[in-house]
């Protein structure tokens, strides 16, 4: 598990303590059960299927612990659809990486890490969380850190819109294809609203000075952007010169 990372109840924001077979609450008494190495966290109103979409995600997770995760990956590859293992080892996923001057001490956040393209990528260098509201891709995630000996990497299945970490923790968090899902997960709530509490809540979590990463929806994301940013910060946007096979059109880059 990465270490020197502080969670917390993502219901009263209180501490837990964290047995092998759940995690309790020290003030309000939830239990978060402990699949495989993963906490349960999730507060949405629903789960998500995920990037995997195993038919059979029990199935699926026993094949990746007996054969490796690899192989099980590629039993799941249907036609015509993005291939899953490619996009699970893709060098140019975490391309952008260059635009930050991270070392060691660095701790990531990834939110909707799914099979860990970006977050599994980046433990090799510091501390990771893999964060996924669907609980199949989030274990997939920590056999696959175990099996690679990604000792600085830690997956949660949990909802942005609560994130059961600690305020002011991390150097950069990461959100790649994952601010239009979030509202999925609250289908009774207005999507701005809930993408609004999801940058909030992911504003919080950064340390002074750090960094969020958004790749695309540039405007999309200034405008509900305005809602969470303290009025000296501003966002810059910008064209990667240097990233042509980064796959990302424009990219986003927030100074806390």
């Amino acid at each position: 598990m990465a270490e020197r990372i502080f969670f917390r109840c993502p219901y009263c924001k209180a501490g837990v303590d964290q047995a092998t077979d759940y995690w309790c609450c020290v003030a309000c008494t939830s239990r978060f059960p402990v699949r495989r190495g993963v906490p349960f966290m999730n507060v949405g109103e629903q789960g998500a299927r995920g990037f995997i979409w195993a038919q059979d995600s029990e199935a699926f997770l026993s094949r990746a612990e007996k054969e490796g995760w690899r192989k099980a990956l590629q039993t799941e590859q249907k036609p015509n659809s993005p291939n899953k293992l490619q996009e699970a080892l893709a060098p140019n996923r975490v391309s952008w990486s260059c635009l930050f001057d991270m070392n060691s001490s660095w701790k990531v956040l990834d939110i909707g890490a799914g099979t860990g393209g970006v977050a599994c990528q980046l433990a090799r260098e510091c501390c990771s969380i893999g964060l996924d509201k669907s609980w199949c891709d989030a274990v997939f995630m920590q056999l696959r850190a175990k099996q690679d000996h990604l000792t600085q990497f830690q997956a949660v299945v949990a909802d942005a819109v609560s994130i059961p970490l600690d305020s002011n923790q991390f150097d950069l968090a990461v959100m790649i294809g994952s601010l239009e899902w979030i509202p999925t997960g609250w289908q009774s709530e207005n999507p701005r609203t809930v993408q609004v509490r999801a940058l909030k809540e992911v504003w919080r979590t950064l340390k002074p000075g750090g960094h969020l990463f958004l790749p695309r929806h540039v405007s999309l994301t200034q405008r509900l952007l305005k809602h969470v940013l303290p009025n000296s910060a501003e966002p810059a946007a910008f064209l990667p010169p240097d990233l042509p096979e980064s796959g990302f059109a424009f990219s986003l880059l927030l100074l806390n």
